[in-house]
């Protein structure tokens, strides 16, 4: 018997092939070139787009067509009128923007430990933690998503250079990261450099 799709997710029905007009970064409701996918441990999904983020989606129950997700993750605070771009990386940050606010990079890979939600940010050359959903500050204007609870390959939160600007790698740095996985409890990251 060949498997049939029960649940889409980023478009309206199973039917519709559109791209959003006008979207911003905090617009739940579709995906953009989504490039990893995991589920945790009480069944809730996290999709990495080619828009510097991760949407999450509670689970373990979905709506079959057009369900929204629940939560943003890598996007930063809003920046006050006549304030300079958010320079990435940064504590809520995932992905790379330039200097005219345009997104040039995005993350990858998302996987789990438990219900902890672990991003490849690939450009930004760092493996970013996320507490759990239910340990999450509440979404409000001023901060949009979560922040990030430990970063992994970079000696801080706004550090970002590939093999954290050394020559050479070594067993503390990455460089470009595209994903990971977890053999109990170490951490495996399949990293470009």
């Amino acid at each position: 018997v060949e498997p049939v799709a029960t649940v889409v997710l980023g478009q309206n029905d199973f039917v519709t092939c559109s791209v959003a007009q006008n979207p911003t970064q905090l617009t739940k409701n579709f995906l953009y070139q989504p490039a990893g996918l995991a589920f945790d441990t009480s069944g809730n999904l996290y999709v990495s787009d080619g828009y510097a983020r991760v949407l999450y989606f509670q689970g373990p129950n979905f709506a079959s067509q057009g369900q929204a997700a629940n939560r943003v993750l890598g996007v930063p605070p809003p920046i006050a009128q006549g304030q300079p771009v958010t320079v990435y990386p940064t504590l809520y940050t995932l992905g790379a923007v330039n200097a005219s606010g345009n997104i040039t990079g995005a993350p990858n890979g998302v996987f789990t430990q438990g219900n902890h939600l672990f991003v490849a940010d690939t450009p930004s050359h760092r493996i970013v933690e996320y507490d759990i959903p239910s340990n999450w500050a509440a979404e409000s204007t001023a901060f949009p998503s979560p922040a990030i609870m430990a970063v992994y390959g970079q000696i801080g939160f706004s550090a970002g250079k590939s093999n954290q600007g050394q020559p050479q790698p070594n067993q503390f740095t990455v460089s470009s990261p595209y994903g990971g996985a977890f053999l109990g409890t170490q951490i495996w990251i399949a990293d470009t450099g």
